[in-house]
């Protein structure tokens, strides 16, 4: 038996189904990274899905028995230049998720709920960004070894424009492209990170703060017509976060002497203070 490769899981045929439309994979795992082998073209070829399958089935056979015999698909020249960017990408999601799922599952309750819910609103922003990206890469199939600087920098300013972006939104779906890319170098699917030197389009806003006179009348008008608000407002601007205010109960409220006590398990910060 010398020779045979146990680092790796079966390839499996998965069926998907995007927009309507059929999306067929086979995937494994190769010490512990996962590989994808798209079939939407090799399933196209044939009259009727059951057809593909079949072929398919048997060339799984022939890539397990490649994997017995100790072939490294990360070597391989062919695999280097056949991952699709929209691969590349989910491959570093489900890197960058997973020591995420031990907070989430919480078995050993060695987290708290605040922190789970925390990392699960993180979890779902990161996968609105990636789900953008991934919609608007889907028809243009890159390849991820084909992307050069200049090519880098005319999709992501693509897709500035068509979602019409301001620089600091188009800052988090930069650090995505960027982030898989370095993945992709450390795990050998690409040499080059083409998005190391690309940058959003257009000028950074310019953030003023706001006057003494004018909160003075910001103020007046929220007292007058919007006191609920009015309060919000005073409480935010002595540096409570909005996420610790929906947290304050009424016995961290003092009235005698006009202060809100944040304590760790609420602060962001993990540390008490004493808010005046």
């Amino acid at each position: 038996m010398k020779g045979i490769c146990f680092k790796f899981t079966p390839p499996t045929l998965k069926k998907y189904e995007k927009n309507g439309k059929k999306d067929w994979r086979i995937e494994y795992y190769y010490e512990e990274k996962r590989l994808q082998i798209k079939c939407n073209k090799w399933r196209e070829n044939f009259k009727t899905d059951k057809e593909a399958e079949k072929y398919i089935n048997e060339y799984m056979l022939v890539l397990i028995d490649q994997l017995m015999n100790g072939v490294n698909p990360f070597s391989s020249t062919k695999q280097k230049t056949d991952i699709k960017l929209t691969t590349l990408i989910e491959a570093y999601i489900d890197y960058y998720k997973k020591p995420y799922d031990k907070i989430i599952e919480n078995k050993n309750n060695t987290y708290s709920k605040i922190e789970r819910e925390r990392t699960l609103k993180r979890l779902q922003n990161y996968d609105y960004v990636v789900k953008r990206i991934l919609d608007f890469l889907e028809p243009l199939d890159y390849k991820a070894k084909d992307l050069n600087l200049q090519d880098a920098q005319n999709l992501l300013d693509s897709m500035q424009e068509k979602y019409q972006w301001k620089i600091d939104s188009t800052k988090k779906y930069l650090s995505v492209f960027k982030n898989s890319y370095q993945y992709g170098i450390d795990n050998k699917y690409c040499d080059e990170n083409p998005f190391a030197k690309v940058k959003p389009s257009g000028q950074k806003r310019i953030r003023r703060a706001v006057s003494n006179e004018e909160w003075d009348l910001i103020s007046q008008e929220l007292y007058n017509n919007n006191y609920h608000f009015y309060i919000f407002c005073k409480i935010v601007l002595h540096l409570i976060r909005p996420a610790e205010l929906e947290r304050i109960q009424k016995k961290h409220i003092n009235l005698n002497n006009m202060s809100i006590f944040i304590t760790n398990d609420i602060s962001k910060t993990k540390k008490e203070r004493v808010i005046y």
